[in-house]
Parts: structure tokens; sequence; C-alpha cells
């Protein structure tokens, strides 16, 4: 809407142009006045191509400058912040907590309460769930819910940045707690670890380049597409399994993280496997793709906080405090403001005389 308001006033001039000189070709030809000139005419046709070959490739190379940050320039997702920050947390990226001796111990919430933190693991690029944003703070849907846990237990924070498979053994030397980052409960996870209750369920989806959706819209044309190749997330791997049910021909390559791909880095990939609810917050940092879940009929996985195998008590407490958060509306807030995106809304007041220029209010 906005480039018509500039493209009509071409439009117009040029309109007025072409009928003036329609006008003077038609009199020259009348008057006997209009003689060919064929090198004159080549000459004219040539310095015409090369300054529009010039010309877009100058405004391409323009345009890919000053895109490049909203084409997945930014490592941090856009303007995310917290809604509500309550207890001072640690965070250990490239560390652990000490060691603590949990076999003596009543149960882990006496000792979460006799070392006065709570500890909580999250994955790194586990977007909405957990993640850097542009302040450097870690943050996210699941983050924001571990800062409300700690409150409710009274105790303070410590954050630890994990991989999948060290979460047994930082259970058992007792340097975790608590995982809280997106993941989804598998028949194989739940031999690992308890379960709490699940706050949300999670949607079979695939990231893809907008241009490309309607070849990932149904079973049927990814069935029919013997060719593809799918990025699978090493923490997503419960995806694999329904995929291979679903599409038995489907290529499911191993990838760290959507971000190769999402900067185009990964040209042999046609997509990611991924949450729908998790893939909605990177097309924020890549507004190029987009999240396409194939019809007909979603598959959903439960998303749930992995805990110490064996901790019933523990278990027990977790799941009806992810109840408690339901039934106050907590979750159905955050789901809002980190997964709907609502948080990444700019705030900033609308410029006008008074505040900016008269200074009669902030």
């Amino acid at each position: 809407m906005m480039s018509t308001v500039y493209t009509d006033r071409i439009r117009v001039v040029l309109g007025a142009v072409h009928l003036l000189s329609l006008t003077i070709v038609v009199l020259a030809i009348r008057k006997e006045v209009f003689r060919w000139n064929i090198a004159a005419l080549l000459k004219a046709v040539a310095i015409s191509a090369l300054a529009i070959v010039i010309s877009l490739f100058g405004v391409r190379a323009y345009l890919a400058e000053a895109m490049d940050g909203t084409q997945g320039g930014s490592e941090d997702l856009v303007q995310m912040r917290w809604m509500d920050r309550t207890v001072d947390a640690e965070i250990y990226k490239d560390s652990l907590p000490a060691v603590v001796n949990v076999a003596g111990t009543e149960d882990r919430i006496t000792t979460i309460m006799q070392r006065g933190t709570l500890r909580v693991g999250y994955l790194a690029d586990s977007l909405p769930f957990a993640f850097s944003n542009e302040q450097g703070e870690v943050t996210g849907f699941d983050i924001e819910m571990a800062h409300m846990l700690a409150r409710d237990l009274g105790v303070s924070l410590e954050l630890v940045r994990i991989k999948t498979a060290e979460i047994s053994e930082l259970f058992n030397s007792g340097q975790l707690d608590i995982v809280m980052s997106g993941l989804a409960i598998t028949a194989k996870r739940a031999l690992q670890w308890e379960f709490s209750a699940s706050p949300m369920d999670l949607t079979l989806a695939v990231l893809v380049e907008e241009y490309r959706r309607r070849e990932f819209s149904t079973l049927r044309n990814l069935k029919n597409n013997t060719d593809l190749n799918l990025g699978i997330v090493g923490a997503d791997s419960a995806y694999k399994h329904l995929l291979e049910n679903a599409i038995d021909n489907v290529n499911l390559v191993s990838v760290a993280s959507p971000r190769a791909f999402l900067k185009g880095n990964e040209p042999n990939l046609d997509g990611i496997i991924y949450s729908a609810e998790g893939g909605s917050a990177w097309t924020l940092l890549y507004p190029s793709y987009t999240v396409v879940v194939p019809e007909p009929g979603a598959i959903k996985l439960s998303m749930a906080y992995p805990l110490p195998k064996g901790e019933v008590t523990w278990k027990r407490f977790v799941s009806q405090w992810v109840e408690i958060k339901q039934k106050e509306g907590t979750i159905t807030s955050l789901f809002d403001h980190w997964i709907q995106g609502k948080g990444a809304e700019d705030t900033t007041p609308r410029w006008s005389v008074i505040r900016n220029v008269l200074y009669w209010v902030d």
C-alpha cells in the first residue's frame, strides 16, 4: 500500500511524458523530418540496457545490506523481555555448580531447601523456552517458569546450560534438580527420568522457506517427495520416531540447532523438523522462513519437565505446582507472551509534540 503512493506519482509523470513524446514523433513523421539513425538507436538501446542492469544490481546490493539484520543477522530474539523477574539467579554457561551428595537426603525438596537454591538445567537455542535475548539475559517461557518455581519455594535460582546427554549424570550428582527447556515426553525418556505434569502440547511442524510452504502443507506431498532431506535437532529426537511412522521415505539429518539452516549454511536441507510453538519464535528472527503443520491432523507430543528418577515427592510437588499455574492463568499469559510473540511487540510510545518537543509527559 505504501509503494502505490510513489508508483502512482511516477505513473502519472510517465504517462504525460509518453503523450508528449508520441505527439512529437507523430508530428515529425507527418512533416517528414523523422530520420532513422541505426547507429544512434543501437547506442541508445545499449546505454539503456546497461543502465537497467547497473540499477538492478545496485538496488539488490543495497537491499541485501540493509535487510541483513532482519533476515537472520541478529543472534538474539528481538525485544523479548521478562514479564516478571522475581528471584536472583546465578548462571552457569561454561561451568557447573558444585557436586552435592543427595544419596542420604530425605528427598530432593529437602536438599533444595537446605541448599537454598533451585538448580535448573536448560538447553541452548531452545527458542522460545530458553535463550539469550538482546540484553544478554537468559530468558524464555521455561526460564520464567523456573523463576516462579524458585520464588514459590522461597529459594534463589541457579541456571545451568547443559546438553541432553548430561542430564542423568547431573541429576545423580545433585548438580541439577530439574530441566526446564521445552523437552517432550517420550517412552525412552520416561525410562530415564521422571516427568512433571505437562504445561502444554507441542505440535510437529516443519521450518521452511516461505515460498516452499505449499510443498509441506500435506503429508501426501511429503510422501510423494522421495528426495526430501529434513534436519532434526538432537534434543527433538522424539519427532524422529513420529515422522518415520508417518512418512517412511524421508531422509532425516541430525543438526545441533536450526540456526545454520536458517542462515543458509545448510543448502542440502529442505527444512527443519521442529515444534510449531518453538518454530514461531525462530521466524521472528528469520522472517523469510515460516512454520508449516502438515495436514491432515496435527501430530502432538506433551512437553514437560524432566526430574531425577525415583524422586516421587519432588515429581508430585512440581506436577501440582504446574497445575496451580494453569488454573491461575499464568501459563496462558506466558504462552501469549513467549509463544504467540506478543512480547516482541515494540512498546515505545508514538512520537508526539507533547512528549518529544514540549516534554510535558514522559
